[in-house]
């Protein structure tokens, strides 16, 4: 019967061959061996055969697809569970190890090495060629010398300090705000779009030199600073089906806006970017531009000193889409569960508030300057709580070494091998942060360490090296040659913005506010994300 079928198909009634259907059928076949084959090769002769871990997700990328997308950004959990059942070293795709140990973490993201990232994950982003999303090391490092000098502390401080006028007008907005139009009238608040809007404020004032009142919207509810949560939606799609990407790139917007209605917001949020660029790189604007006393990003980017392919108008249009976006969307994620957090512990919250009375005793006066803000200790521990519970970079991040093999315990890894760690297993790690959970800033109040020698921190893990301060595993913006050079800006955003809200007002939680559904981490789209349900942490301003 299965004859009589195969020869009706590859023939034509009268006997003739059929020959676009033997021509499919050989397609098929080809196919079909092609796949088979590649998974014995993957199972029995990849270089990482030798590895632990499961065999499906060594046979086929398809492992971690139904974890990302079918499942929503479970595949950090999923890791998780590798790890508990394979120990330390899990091969966790068909070209990736991951390595569960902060020991290794000193190795793998070493300060000094150039490294390489893997092409699927930088597709993540769909913003290519730039520094965050550069895959090869030698093009990385440059793009990176280009951007940096913006980034650093004292860059940041300074920026800070000189522009302290149009910092504190945003945070004299918001606090008026909050002051005269909710305080005592039993009104909620989504501090989700709140921290947002300033936040977004804050960081369009440090980079474009221009104020963007976004906090001035009504409820804070302005679109924009929201909108990064749509490019987020996509980061999974785009380092699956990268070719997917690049046929809806060629399609008018409004028919993607029409298809995929949750592409809406990332279009616009990226038009807006550009738009800011093109208006200050405008050549009728070139006068003012080249003699501005404020050095924004985009001169940064446009300095003749640097190479030319990292002058080009995309180029620069990018990479302003990137550290906005980028900035924005884990200043937010930061802040909103650092509030939960604070307000959810009334003890935290008097201790805060406390600290801040006693170094700002008249509120009514504008915040110090960020220097002085940075010197206050229990203010200072709960960031790095709230960035710790944040996370940061959800997703792993691989780095490769093109020339250098490097060593784990008994394990030997080849040049050329793709490494992971990701923040979630660092921060999460009991030996350092017991009650990992568990919001506790006295975990970082005097100058803990973790001492060389020190009992393995997994099980089936090697002794600590070398003795570091417990401030070396809090890796919310990541580490080595290639970590995130906005850490200072974001932590002056998050340290102006606590000063504020915690010294000037009298807050509480809704009880509407679920930690369970607005605040746990339960997804990966990148940044760490609370269940699909979750329309945000709403508080109510008593004072």
């Amino acid at each position: 019967m299965g004859n009589s079928f195969l020869m009706r198909l590859l023939h034509h009634d009268d006997g003739r061959p059929n020959w676009t259907h033997v021509g499919l059928v050989g397609l098929l076949v080809l196919l079909a061996v092609r796949a088979v084959g590649q998974v014995f090769y993957r199972l029995y002769w990849h270089p990482l055969a030798k590895y632990p871990g499961p065999r499906l997700a060594a046979a086929t990328q398809w492992y971690e697809t139904y974890y990302s997308i079918i499942k929503s950004g479970q595949f950090p959990f999923e890791i998780q569970r590798m790890h508990e059942k394979y120990g330390p070293v899990v091969r966790v795709t068909p070209d990736e190890i991951h390595v569960d140990d902060p020991t290794f973490y000193e190795v793998l993201f070493s300060p000094t090495d150039m490294v390489d990232k893997l092409p699927f994950l930088t597709a993540a982003g769909n913003l290519p060629g730039v520094v965050s999303f550069s895959t090869l090391g030698e093009f990385h490092r440059p793009r990176r010398q280009a951007v940096s000098p913006f980034f650093t502390r004292a860059k940041v401080l300074d920026n800070f300090a000189s522009m302290k006028g149009a910092i504190r007008s945003v945070a004299n907005r918001f606090s008026h705000r909050l002051s005269t139009e909710f305080a005592g009238k039993n009104i909620t608040v989504n501090i989700r779009h709140m921290l947002a809007s300033i936040a977004t404020d804050m960081i369009w004032e440090i980079v474009f030199c221009q104020p963007s009142h976004f906090i001035d919207a009504p409820d804070f509810g302005h679109p924009f600073p929201m909108s990064f949560e749509g490019a987020l939606g996509t980061t999974h799609w785009n380092s699956h089906f990268p070719w997917l990407m690049k046929m809806l790139g060629l399609l008018p917007e409004s028919l993607i806006v029409w298809a995929w209605p949750t592409m809406r917001s990332n279009i616009e949020w990226r038009a807006a970017i550009k738009a800011q660029v093109d208006k200050i790189i405008d050549p009728r604007n070139k006068d003012a531009f080249d003699n501005s006393p404020d050095r924004t990003l985009v001169h940064q980017l446009t300095d003749p000193k640097i190479p030319a392919d990292v002058r080009q108008t995309e180029r620069v249009i990018l990479e302003n889409i990137n550290i906005v976006g980028a900035s924005m969307g884990a200043v937010v994620w930061t802040m909103t569960t650092g509030m939960y957090h604070i307000l959810a512990e009334p003890t935290i919250l008097k201790r805060l508030q406390q600290e801040l009375k006693d170094a700002i005793p008249d509120d009514s006066h504008d915040l110090p300057d960020l220097r002085e803000l940075e010197k206050l200790e229990y203010l200072r521990a709960c960031i790095d709580e709230s960035l710790r519970l944040a996370f940061g970079p959800m997703q792993r991040l691989t780095r490769i070494r093109p020339n250098k093999a490097l060593t784990y315990g008994d394990y030997v890894f080849d040049a050329k091998t793709p490494l992971a760690m990701d923040v979630w297993h660092m921060h999460t790690n009991e030996a350092l942060f017991p009650e990992p959970m568990r919001f506790n800033p006295d975990r970082w109040l005097g100058q803990p360490t973790v001492d060389e020698g020190a009992d393995p921190l997994v099980p089936g893990g090697v002794k600590p090296q070398k003795t570091r301060p417990l401030s070396y595993y809090m890796r919310a913006f990541s580490g080595g040659t290639r970590g995130c050079f906005g850490d200072h800006l974001s932590r002056g955003v998050i340290t102006i913005t606590f000063a504020t809200l915690f010294r000037r007002h009298e807050m509480h939680l809704h009880h509407s506010t679920s930690f369970e559904r607005d605040v746990k981490v339960h997804m990966d789209k990148f940044l760490a994300r609370p269940k699909k349900d979750s329309k945000g942490v709403f508080i109510v301003v008593d004072k």
